[in-house]
């Protein structure tokens, strides 16, 4: 539907416009309608109030060719008499989170009567500052914007004037192209809000002790207060503060402690220091809450001051994608339990209005990572709504080369080939686990990806992008020694081919991949999928392995546990019971030393649960019929849900045998043999 409302912003030129600004619409009613539906954007971020109360926030992280607009329904929020709209938009350029692109600071609300900017008015807020604030989280990259300086005195907007009319608000599309930002709908949900409840105070200078009883807390120089949340969460905080006018409270930010080497036990605070990224708040001698404007992520929060002062408050809520798990995993192992709630926690931090590699450190959207992430929503939720919009935003991304950037959305681009190679075979699962099959234009985007790269491989070494693969020590930068000829890539690029026909609706290729004698584990476990994918004999796999042979981290363990048929699952997951007992909530992007204690790709032991030990998986497009292929390994009993499209996909082991139910006809592989089965439950001995 076309725009009637135009952008609007703060002054002609967008110099000055790094920084919080209000736009504000005063609306008298004499009766609450029924309805009055608004659309709502920003350049680069906004939350909408009404009469005080939160509406919404937004926009969605998307592109400047797919900029996201939100609709919202306010007549609940409305009153009879005077009403005020108002919508704190916040720009901060190059210093943004690099998930989020801009072209300047710009408003956009449309609504009967209310189109921007008429009747508009927009004031600065002087008291929001920001500065990149990291302390002591060493040579490690991290992009997720600045820190806020919160001044308490100067949080009402000053110089109210009439916004800046910065042009006409465009669909994707359309004929005119006179607005760097061309709009499309949210396609997900509103982020989930919920209230965190649990803290623990730890206090003193070096010495910690035991819980503290409060609020109120008082605070001294020298003698910082730790909150501890007790796990690591996602979100929103406002800190209660009263002091003397001028007090500065620094807040730091951390997943775990800190030492000179590294990070401690996760939970043994006593023994290390907080270190992260900061906000500062500046107190102005009343009881205020300060509350930075884009979300942290965080275990411990410890608070400095520089003059006595008190804590009067703390309230926070975790923010993220409404993630649904409707699957569930039980057995006889208690430790299965911790490691299944660990990596949903994983799944969920690393959601919002994308997939996040990591919601510490980046929060930007990874193939690698999506791949994986997107498998384990199909299997733990019947939702497919994020990640559709991952396997979309990535095609958006594609160059001439036939190349999809890395990460998507972003403002700068990054291209690793083989992650190029990943996503089509992200499109390829979409085909059997969604009930909307990859759009044609996809499936064309797949086959320029594969095209593309076989390109690339002929380019000079230097012209390769980033060859990476896996975090393996002996891979100076993830990259194999031999880059895109490696046979890792030759076999990873095997597995795309194989991928793309079935997107096209092509049997795969029946010949052999070659590379049986290539040492790294990697190669080995993607020989054997791509071996099985084609209906070959798949090779032994290794007893014992060379000591330089280079072995897969957290991320590429999914792949060598797919490849090992014969293995006992469990027996597998020792590198995820080792995070448990450093403390660990979440799972980490590697083994120790470790950057990110909270990284999506090494949440894969929940999708292995059910993929592997439950043994069910998709063999039709649309996952019409299904597989169940029970490895229980050491397990006596087990209980799985899989939230199938169609319904539950239950399977059961006990001393009595193996029963299944499912919503779709199935493949039952079981004990050596194997029967094709009708939908319904069905029980089998042994």
């Amino acid at each position: 539907m076309p725009w009637k409302a135009e952008w609007c912003g703060w002054s002609q030129h967008p110099e000055g416009e790094f920084g919080a600004f209000v736009f504000r619409r005063n609306l008298h009613l004499e009766s609450v309608p029924e309805s009055l539906s608004v659309r709502v954007s920003a350049d680069q971020r906004y939350c909408l109030r009404v009469n005080g109360e939160r509406v919404g926030e937004g926009p969605a992280v998307g592109d400047l060719l797919h900029w996201r607009y939100e609709s919202y329904e306010l007549s609940p929020w409305l009153s009879k008499g005077g009403n005020l709209i108002e919508a704190t938009v916040w720009w901060l350029g190059r210093y943004a989170p690099a998930a989020h692109q801009t072209a300047r600071l710009a408003f956009l609300f449309e609504g009967e009567g209310l189109d921007t900017p008429e009747g508009w008015e927009v004031g600065h807020v002087p008291g929001r500052k920001f500065e990149m604030m990291h302390d002591g989280l060493g040579p490690f990259y991290i992009d997720v914007g600045p820190g806020e300086c919160i001044e308490g005195g100067h949080l009402d907007p000053t110089e109210w004037r009439v916004p800046n009319t910065i042009g006409a608000a465009l669909e994707r599309g359309e004929w005119n192209g006179n607005s760097p930002w061309w709009l499309v709908p949210r396609p997900i949900p509103a982020l989930a809000r919920t209230p965190e409840r649990h803290v623990r105070a730890l206090t003193g200078p070096r010495g910690f002790r035991a819980d503290s009883p409060g609020p109120p807390w008082s605070l001294a120089p020298g003698q910082p207060i730790v909150l501890d949340m007790g796990r690591l969460v996602h979100g929103t905080i406002a800190v209660g503060l009263q002091g003397p006018e001028g007090t500065q409270v620094r807040a730091t930010y951390a997943e775990g402690p800190w030492s000179d080497s590294g990070k401690l036990q996760r939970d043994d605070i006593q023994h290390g220091r907080v270190a992260g990224y900061q906000d500062v708040f500046v107190l102005d001698g009343t009881n205020r809450a300060y509350s930075p404007l884009w979300h942290r992520t965080w275990r411990y929060v410890e608070l400095n001051c520089d003059q006595p002062c008190q804590l009067v408050s703390l309230r926070a809520e975790t923010v993220g994608y409404d993630y649904k798990v409707e699957s569930s995993f039980e057995c006889n192992d208690e430790t299965v339990a911790k490691i299944w709630e660990a990596g949903v926690s994983t799944l969920r931090l690393c959601a919002g209005e994308t997939y996040f590699d990591c919601p510490y450190y980046e929060q930007l959207q990874y193939v690698g990572d999506t791949r994986i992430q997107a498998l384990c929503h199909a299997y733990l939720s019947r939702d497919r709504r994020l990640a559709r919009q991952a396997a979309e935003q990535y095609l958006w991304s594609q160059d001439e080369t036939g190349m999809v950037a890395s990460c998507h959305p972003a403002r700068v681009r990054q291209v690793i080939p083989g992650f190029s190679l990943w996503w089509v075979v992200m499109l390829a699962d979409r085909l059997m686990h969604d009930s909307k099959p990859p759009p044609q234009e996809w499936v064309a985007g797949a086959r320029r990806a594969v095209e593309g790269f076989v390109r690339l491989r002929e380019q000079p070494e230097g012209m390769q992008q980033w060859p990476f693969m896996d975090w393996c020590p002996e891979w100076g930068a993830g990259r194999p020694d031999a880059m895109l000829d490696s046979p890792e890539h030759e076999l990873l690029l095997e597995l795309a081919r194989d991928a793309l026909a079935a997107l096209e609706g092509r049997p795969p290729s029946h010949s052999d991949p070659g590379h049986a004698d290539a040492p790294s584990e990697h190669a080995k476990a993607l020989r054997a999928l791509v071996c099985r994918g084609r209906g070959l004999r798949e090779d032994p796999w290794p007893a014992s392995w060379p000591e330089l042979a280079p072995r897969c981290t957290p991320y590429f363990l999914y792949y060598s546990h797919l490849a090992q048929t014969g293995a006992d699952y469990l027996s597998l997951l020792g590198p995820w019971r080792a995070m448990l007992e450093r403390g660990l909530s979440t799972f980490a992007e590697t083994a120790e030393p470790t950057r990110s204690d909270c990284h999506a790709w090494s949440a894969h032991p929940v999708l292995g649960l059910l993929q592997t030990v439950a043994g069910v998986s998709s063999v039709a497009p649309g996952w019409a019929r299904a597989q169940v292929a029970p490895r229980p390994g050491r397990l006596q009993r087990f209980q799985a849900t899989v939230a199938h499209p169609a319904g539950d996909l239950r399977v059961e082991l006990s001393g009595r045998g193996l029963e299944v139910e499912s919503p779709v006809s199935f493949e039952l592989a079981w004990q050596g043999r194997r029967a094709h089965l009708p939908a319904g439950r069905h029980f089998a001995k042994g």
